[in-house]
């Protein structure tokens, strides 16, 4: 059952959906404005991770098995969280008839579609950047992190590709308000708070940064303001709990997930180190394992992003729109808080958060030095005097 191919279907399938994700990268590239040779090498890397994810999945508990089975089962159903994602599942599954390594090859696709337009934003932020920011942007979207989590069965793939795509379109809202609603959708799809999230970000955006009239800026309030309290009212519904429950069921996620070599104490930190924990930890010092090792040099690399975006804060051009940096910085701000003080076990943490790390990511470079404009002298061949001219006119000396 959790095989790559146990019918003809199901193995003549594994080519063609790998054929259909190589072709579904090319087309998008051109869109995301991604060169087609670097978006091929992105495919490839993305799909080497879907394959050792699955390989992981057969010999360790994974949230991709279980998805699987209860999808083939029939327990999904066309709601959002879990039941969603088995539905999707078992939709693959039955009566599309793909076996379990065929699933994970159409959320590969998912992700990379996400991963495609995450890059392709870093390129618009970066083009006027200095050409360490540019080999930075594409470092990160080769971080084995990004391709591991978002390639896999679950609801990390479309998490991300909502991420990918809500960063693209804010870049242009104007023109790319449907991806942003598309973006929207699946955030709600997926984990219903984040969508909320997302919403009440959107909202705080157009009332601090949209360019209007007061009765024009109070018009979209009138509309983006009751979307949101509805996605959050959503949200809670789908937790269980209500408005007033809230800080009881944010003080008892403390306390799960606490035993284990992965937890950590989060009643025993204060609020900053649970932030700094949540999104930088492991780091070297606290690295077990070799899976350990490579996390911790993704979290060093992403720590001194963050460090260098502070640094330059203040000092050079924004290279993000007003709109969108407030989006971001809202949908930072509220998920990291929350998730910060409500996560204890940093395994869960790990590809958790690259639902808003995107977004942080995209921030952190938008703020890094812009190249320096080069000055006609300092190019050697127009500073170069011409064959047979004297560098320097000769001094006229006074006749006698």
């Amino acid at each position: 059952m959790l095989s790559v191919a146990e019918t003809p279907w199901q193995a003549v399938s594994i080519p063609v959906l790998l054929l259909v994700g190589l072709v579904v990268t090319l087309r998008l590239a051109r869109r995301f404005g991604v060169p087609g040779m670097l978006a091929t090498w992105l495919y490839g890397w993305h799909t080497l991770f879907c394959g050792l994810y699955f390989r992981y999945s057969l010999n360790d508990n994974a949230d991709a098995t279980l998805y699987y089975l209860r999808g083939l089962a029939g327990e999904g159903r066309l709601r959002p969280g879990t039941d969603g994602v088995n539905w999707l599942t078992g939709l693959l599954a039955d009566p599309f008839g793909l076996s379990y390594f065929g699933c994970f090859l159409v959320f590969n696709i998912i992700g990379m579609v996400g991963l495609l337009a995450f890059y392709g934003a870093l390129r618009t932020l970066t083009a006027h950047k200095t050409a360490m920011a540019r080999r930075m942007a594409l470092v990160i979207v080769f971080l084995p992190g990004v391709s591991f989590w978002s390639s896999a069965i679950g609801k990390d793939a479309l998490a991300f590709m909502a991420a990918g795509l809500a960063i693209w379109a804010l870049l242009e809202p104007a023109r790319r308000w449907k991806t942003v609603l598309l973006a929207l959708v699946l955030f709600a799809f997926v984990r219903p708070h984040v969508g909320a999230a997302f919403a009440c970000a959107l909202a705080g955006g157009l009332f601090w940064s949209y360019k209007a009239r007061p009765l024009a800026k109070l018009g979209l309030l009138a509309v983006s303001v009751p979307l949101a309290a509805f996605t959050a009212h959503l949200a809670l519904s789908y937790v269980g709990i209500s408005l007033g429950e809230l800080g009881a069921f944010l003080g008892e996620r403390q306390d799960i997930d606490q035993s284990g070599g992965a937890s950590i104490d989060l009643a025993a930190m204060s609020v900053p180190a649970r932030l700094f924990a949540y999104l930088f930890r492991p780091l070297f010092f606290d690295a077990a394992g070799l899976n350990a090792l490579v996390v911790s040099l993704e979290n060093a690399l992403l720590l001194v992003v963050v460090v260098r975006a502070l640094m330059s804060l203040g000092r050079n051009p924004q290279a993000l729109p007003a709109f969108a940096r407030t989006v971001f910085v809202l949908f930072v701000a509220v998920l990291w808080l929350v998730m910060a003080n409500t996560t204890g076990n940093i395994g869960i943490s790990i590809r958790q958060k690259w639902m808003f790390l995107p977004m942080l990511l995209a921030l952190a470079l938008s703020l890094w030095p812009q190249k320096r404009p080069r000055r006609v002298g300092d190019d050697p061949v127009l500073s170069r005097p011409a064959a047979g001219a004297h560098p320097h006119r000769p001094e006229m000396q006074p006749s006698t």
